[in-house]
């Protein structure tokens, strides 16, 4: 099963804002948001998952750094 990182951002990101766009209007459910616009949260979701791995490699190879000393 794969995990859609760019669905759940979006989704919670409705749920952030009260399910509402900046103008008042409802927030379109992720199936009628288009291409673009989940192409979109998927650029963005991976961006934040590309620096949170990294950071992760990054503490783990400072961590094992402190066990060498």
């Amino acid at each position: 099963m794969a995990i859609d990182i760019e669905r759940i951002a979006f989704e919670a990101y409705g749920v952030s804002v009260g399910g509402k766009t900046y103008d008042g209007k409802d927030i379109p459910k992720w199936e009628n948001v288009g291409k673009k616009v989940q192409d979109a949260w998927r650029a963005a979701a991976v961006a934040v998952a590309n620096y949170l791995e990294s950071e992760r490699q990054f503490l783990e190879k400072e961590t094992c750094m402190d066990f060498v000393d």
